[in-house]
């Protein structure tokens, strides 16, 4: 993939957003599908940056805790 960009380039690429049906109902998610290619993450809200002098860098979203109901 790095092949395909000029030098002294970047490309920066944002993970689907969480889409909501109604305030508190969400739609299941479904990951963009480039960035999924490309970092093979399935988690909402993060971006990649690829770069020849950097690779891949990932920011991500700070994980929320699951809190479980059972």
């Amino acid at each position: 993939m790095l092949e395909l960009l000029p030098e002294k380039s970047l490309a920066i690429i944002a993970a689907a957003p969480v889409k909501m049906m109604t305030d508190v109902v969400p739609y299941t998610f479904r990951q963009d599908a480039d960035y999924s290619y490309i970092t093979g993450c399935q988690q909402p809200g993060g971006v990649a940056i690829l770069g020849h002098d950097i690779g891949l860098c990932m920011f991500m979203p700070e994980a929320k805790p699951y809190v479980s109901l059972i």
